[in-house]
């Protein structure tokens, strides 16, 4: 009788030992998956924005100084002025430095006490826009086909551009007498990239130098 149940207890032990050999197996194989998304966790890094991204900066503060291209200080030569600036946005501070040190070219000084003038500078506007033109076929994402389809442009045109504008007035700071006021300036700088038959592209912008690539 022992004898006839000998081979069923034989594959008995060996199922058991096989189901424990998997067991181990199963274990250590979770344990590296686990060891893994730990690892690729500790690895993850997060990537941080500015608040303006570097080609919005750079179009903003060439459209500063493009608006005073054409700006006159009718004030004489080394005249000592000091800067005030009224502006809607936070742009304005990092803008009034551009414009001090464009005095400082025109030969005027720029000071904080004791200067001969107040140059009062109001900006009427500072910003970016972003402007999109396409003609042709949109990308597909259906589930009604197992495929997507990309963009297939016979034109587009993305462009960014920033504007500045800003009129400036005189007084002088001993008795606060009325010097002079200036018209609006205005000034524009644009970054483009456009889209020919599906592949042919070109830049074109007023920077200078243009931005990298």
């Amino acid at each position: 009788m022992i004898s006839q149940n000998f081979p069923n207890l034989k594959m008995y032990y060996v199922q058991k030992k096989l189901f424990f050999t998997l067991a181990k197996i199963a274990i250590i194989f979770i344990y590296g998956l686990f060891i893994l998304s730990f690892m690729g966790c500790s690895a993850t890094r997060s990537i941080t924005e500015t608040e303006r991204t570097f080609l919005e900066q750079v179009l903003i503060t060439q459209s500063v100084k493009s608006s005073l291209n054409h700006a006159k200080i009718p004030l004489p030569d080394g005249a000592s002025v000091q800067v005030r600036t009224s502006g809607l946005t936070e742009d304005q501070y990092f803008a009034i430095k551009v414009f001090e040190a464009w005095l400082g070219q025109q030969g005027y000084k720029v000071i904080e006490d004791n200067a001969d003038y107040v140059i009062r500078v109001v900006w009427h506007g500072i910003g970016t826009g972003h402007n999109e033109f396409f003609f042709g076929f949109p990308p597909i994402n259906s589930t009604l086909i197992p495929f997507s389809t990309p963009e297939l442009s016979f034109y587009k045109a993305v462009e960014q551009d920033a504007r500045t504008r800003l009129s400036i007035s005189i007084i002088k700071k001993e008795d606060g007498q009325f010097v002079s006021a200036t018209p609006a300036y205005e000034g524009k700088a644009y970054y483009a990239v456009k889209t020919f038959l599906f592949g042919f592209t070109f830049e074109s912008t007023n920077l200078a130098p243009p931005p990298p690539e």
